[in-house]
């Protein structure tokens, strides 16, 4: 189970604290509002935690996110793949 806080990775590594509104679990609109995209992609990683990624970054041509690709790829074990954009980290009860 994980015990991390909900925060952001940015793609130039900046990470921030984002809490959802009531506390316990995000609206989808609060999840598109957190990595400023109009649809998002919903990876498990171990522990309890969900990344929270753009379903639309290469084609919008978001910047490569290094920290979330390397999360990603130890999770996965998908090396050839690159995260691009802002993710969101999180626990799995946060997001229904």
């Amino acid at each position: 189970m994980s015990t991390s806080k909900p925060h952001v990775i940015e793609p130039d590594g900046t990470i921030r604290s984002c809490l959802p509104a009531n506390g316990t679990d995000y609206t989808l609109e609060e999840l598109y509002a957190a990595i400023g995209a109009q649809m998002v992609e919903v990876v498990p990683l171990p522990d309890g935690e969900y990344m929270v990624a753009d379903e639309d970054g290469y084609a919008n041509a978001k910047a490569t996110n290094l920290l979330a690709t390397a999360i990603y790829q130890k999770a996965t074990e998908m090396t050839e793949h690159a995260i691009v954009g802002a993710v969101l980290i999180c626990p799995q009860s946060m997001i229904k």
